[in-house]
């Protein structure tokens, strides 16, 4: 059982958000980062993380994951290396 469900045995919180904020979790931290991977490891522990693909799919993290990716998406790399692995821009792209 996910530590999240264990918690909420009470049912102070809502199933859905419980089961909804490990998959929101998962989206915003990068897997490479150790303790993200930390992180993954303990999820992993207590069955595979329940992703979500769609935006729209996100019930109770809907407007705050859609500011975040819109502060992604605006954003612009302001250092030769993240210029260098920002896979998003494109030469010739306005703003540039």
């Amino acid at each position: 059982m996910p530590r999240s469900l264990a918690i909420n045995s009470e049912r102070k919180l809502p199933t859905g958000l419980c089961l909804e904020t490990p998959g929101t979790l998962a989206l915003l931290f990068p897997k490479n980062d150790a303790a993200s991977r930390k992180w993954y490891r303990k999820q992993g522990e207590h069955g595979e993380l329940d992703m979500i693909n769609r935006l729209e799919e996100y019930h109770y993290w809907y407007d705050r994951l859609l500011i975040v990716k819109k502060e992604f998406d605006e954003a612009r790399p302001t250092t030769i290396a993240q210029w260098w692995n920002d896979s998003g821009i494109v030469c010739g792209s306005p703003g540039i």
